[in-house]
This record gives C-alpha cells, sequence and structure tokens, in this order.
C-alpha cells in the first residue's frame, strides 16, 4: 500500500480508472438482501473502497455507510452518513 501513500500517486488517474456499475446492479444486490426476512438497510460497508465511489452510491438505499481501506482512518470514517440534502 505504499504506492496509494506516495507523494507522486496520481489519484484522478487512478479513479478514472476504476470501473463503473450500472444502477441495476445495486437494484439487485439490495433487492436480493431485502428478501431475506431479518434484513436490514442502516448501514452498508465497503470494504476495499479505494476512492469511496460505491460507498456513495451505498447511500441511495442506507442511512449510513462504512467505507475500509488500508489508506483510510477506521475512526474518521466510522460515522459517515447520507448528507442531509440527498433524497436516497
Amino acid at each position: 500500500m505504499a504506492t496509494f501513500a506516495s507523494v507522486t500517486f496520481n489519484t484522478a488517474r487512478y479513479a478514472a480508472a476504476r470501473p463503473t456499475y450500472p444502477k441495476q446492479l445495486y437494484e439487485f444486490i439490495f433487492d436480493y438482501h431485502r428478501g431475506h426476512p431479518a434484513a436490514q438497510f442502516e448501514t452498508a460497508v465497503d470494504l476495499g473502497c479505494g476512492t469511496g465511489k460505491y460507498s456513495i452510491v451505498a447511500f441511495r438505499f442506507t442511512d449510513r455507510c462504512r467505507p475500509g481501506d488500508s489508506w483510510l482512518d477506521p475512526v474518521q470514517t466510522r460515522h459517515w452518513r447520507r448528507p442531509e440534502h440527498e433524497d436516497g
């Protein structure tokens, strides 16, 4: 993970190279979990979140998202919540 900590690491290039997924994929995943009788959607966990691009998408389906990656401080991100202006 030293590569990501380097001052020469190009974060914009890294973010641009990340794949994108259609909204339908997320809907499929959350619909699948809605089928479980004990399903809860208060908090999503995005392990290996990288730039956090998909952590933001999780706010469409949950109130909170816990992004996790080796470069993130888990204490700083433990209370990420949907921005007030988001309507989900």
